[in-house]
């Protein structure tokens, strides 16, 4: 779908992946019972949830799409729970170019730890994506959508080469990503 999203076989697992329909089915179970009840003082440092740690949507578009899926749910739910924070926060979904095993669900407060916030995504990102916007518009249609792509340097790849990164919010949730 998204040739800078579906090129990594290299970062998948080496393994054979057996039992999927299993596996997908707890993906989906552990994100659909996701639940947030901020209280007051309650704080969120970066906070981020993975679908899928062992990178298995490296090794095709059809793995991460479902991955993704769980993704959202998660932000579906902080989205639903945004009236019951008391202090401001941000919450977006990551995809990594380079590694699926990386693609969360973030969520971001004023902390103790004194990390910045509201946070701005890191390097140049373009916002208003568009090749992805149908599929994250179908898996979060009561939202609004925003999406942006950041190009960064990645070293830590081999060969190291600059890698193509997206970030989706919606601007109904939160503090939003994007500076206006």
């Amino acid at each position: 779908m998204v040739a800078a999203l579906t090129d990594m076989r290299s970062a998948g697992p080496r393994r054979r992946f057996r039992g999927k329909k299993r596996y997908f089915r707890r993906v989906q179970s552990d994100a659909n019972s996701f639940e947030i009840e901020p209280a007051p003082g309650e704080w969120w440092d970066l906070w981020h949830y993975h679908a899928d740690w062992p990178g298995w949507g490296n090794l095709s578009w059809r793995y991460r799409r479902e991955h993704i899926r769980a993704l959202a749910m998660v932000f579906s739910r902080i989205a639903s729970s945004a009236d019951k924070f008391t202090t401001p926060f941000q919450a977006w979904i990551f995809l990594s170019g380079s590694d699926a095993g990386q693609d969360a669900t973030y969520l971001h407060t004023p902390n103790e730890n004194k990390t910045l916030f509201p946070i701005e995504p890191l390097g140049e990102v373009t916002w208003g994506h568009q090749p992805l916007l149908a599929f994250f518009a179908a898996l979060l249609s009561d939202l609004p959508l925003r999406i942006g792509e950041a190009r960064t340097f990645d070293e830590f790849a081999e060969p190291p080469r600059v890698t193509r990164s997206l970030f989706i919010y919606s601007p109904d949730v939160g503090v939003p990503l994007e500076r206006r």
